[in-house]
């Protein structure tokens, strides 16, 4: 099922009014099921555990679940142009589908400083 996941933004309704645009659901992810993995959390059976003692990640991340690439270029397109900010956006593959979300977080962070050192 194509499903958008936000994490950590401040502009959930926004999200899901251009996901609604294209026929896509979009859901906010409870910070209580990070710890759960990516594939519990696209397929709604994500338990909600107790609620994380640490510091929850700042920065706002959209993770695309089995979204046609015509629509995700749509709907970030369509987020661009009404000047709504995601800092992370990622896609679910096989290997990611088995980290939670702190891991993922985690590689987009690392992802990001490797290529700012690289310009």
């Amino acid at each position: 099922m194509e499903k958008i996941l936000i994490f950590q933004s401040g502009h959930v309704s926004e999200i899901k009014g251009v996901a609604s645009n294209l026929r896509l659901k979009a859901e906010a992810v409870d910070p209580a099921c990070f710890k759960e993995t990516l594939a519990k959390i696209c397929r709604g059976t994500a338990i909600s555990g107790e609620k994380h003692a640490g510091e929850l990640p700042e920065r706002s991340l959209l993770l695309f679940c089995d979204v046609q690439e015509k629509k995700m270029d749509k709907v970030l397109s369509m987020l661009r142009k009404k000047g709504i900010p995601v800092d992370y956006k990622a896609v679910l593959t096989p290997t990611n589908s088995q980290w939670n979300v702190f891991r993922l977080y985690f590689e987009m962070e690392r992802e990001e400083r490797a290529w700012s050192s690289s310009k």
